[in-house]
């Protein structure tokens, strides 16, 4: 299945652009972010608030899930798609709650894709450092075993001059092994999934993963105990490595160095 993947930034030649691209590459589905307007006729989907798209050219959208904050999902082709959008503006806690959203129903649905533009940094991904936003990402895309697909070399995005690294590709595993992703000159995403017989490597480290069925409540409470936070001037990525710092230090002593998280 071929997808494009780009944010249009409300610009209507951008989507005229785009609307002849993804015909002159027999795209299957577009997943777009700030589109200009609906496009007429079959087979586009928004988000409620509209700056979240999927557009599926070829196949039946199915199980549709429009939500108001900046996300939808649709099945295509037995494939759970999602168009998240996350503007700057949008404050952590609402951010977080949109990625538990997405995680509450793609939990056990793989095989996933989820794309878009979630305005988050992560070095994982190319950026120069991982912010509280990447940090959720990152913990999400180890919950729900999702490889990386961005090689972190090239821009997703570009205006006047200045670029970024703020769109990210995340696929299932068994997707991730047949997937090809590259950033075309027009600072577009696309990446195809192949049929069977075509291999890459495994995927990227997204972040650690931790087995919730082993989770030691007087452990976890202790932790949080000896957690000394000064909000005024910890960024809220460094209080998650405290955190799991100090999670992972309880385990040790509890345990006689048998460590419970996995990685």
């Amino acid at each position: 299945m071929k997808s494009t993947q780009l944010n249009l930034n409300h610009c209507k030649a951008a989507q005229a652009l785009l609307t002849q691209s993804i015909r002159e590459r027999n795209t299957d589905v577009a997943i777009i972010c700030e589109p200009y307007k609906p496009i007429a006729g079959s087979g586009w989907v928004a988000s409620k608030c509209g700056k979240a798209a999927i557009w599926s050219l070829k196949s039946p959208v199915q199980e549709v899930r429009a939500a108001n904050d900046g996300f939808l999902r649709a099945k295509i082709n037995g494939i759970t798609v999602y168009s998240c959008y996350a503007p700057p503006s949008r404050e952590l806690r609402q951010f977080q709650t949109m990625q538990e959203e997405i995680s509450e129903y793609a939990r056990d649905r793989a095989p996933l894709v989820i794309a878009g533009d979630f305005n988050a940094w992560a070095v994982e991904w190319g950026s120069k450092e991982t912010i509280a936003r990447g940090t959720i990402l990152l913990e999400e895309c180890a919950a729900l075993d999702l490889g990386l697909a961005n090689d972190g070399q090239e821009l997703t995005y570009c205006k006047a001059g200045r670029g970024s690294i703020i769109d990210p590709t995340l696929l299932s595993s068994s997707l991730y092994r047949l997937t090809t992703w590259k950033v075309s000159n027009e600072f577009t995403v696309h990446f195809e999934m192949h049929g069977r017989g075509r291999r890459k490597q495994q995927p990227k480290t997204t972040g650690r993963k931790w087995e919730d069925n082993n989770l030691d409540e007087e452990t976890y409470t202790e932790s949080l105990r000896h957690a000394q936070w000064t909000w005024a001037t910890e960024l809220a990525n460094d209080i998650a490595r405290q955190l799991m710092g100090n999670i992972s230090e309880e385990e040790h002593l509890a345990t006689g160095g048998m460590s419970k998280s996995a990685t």
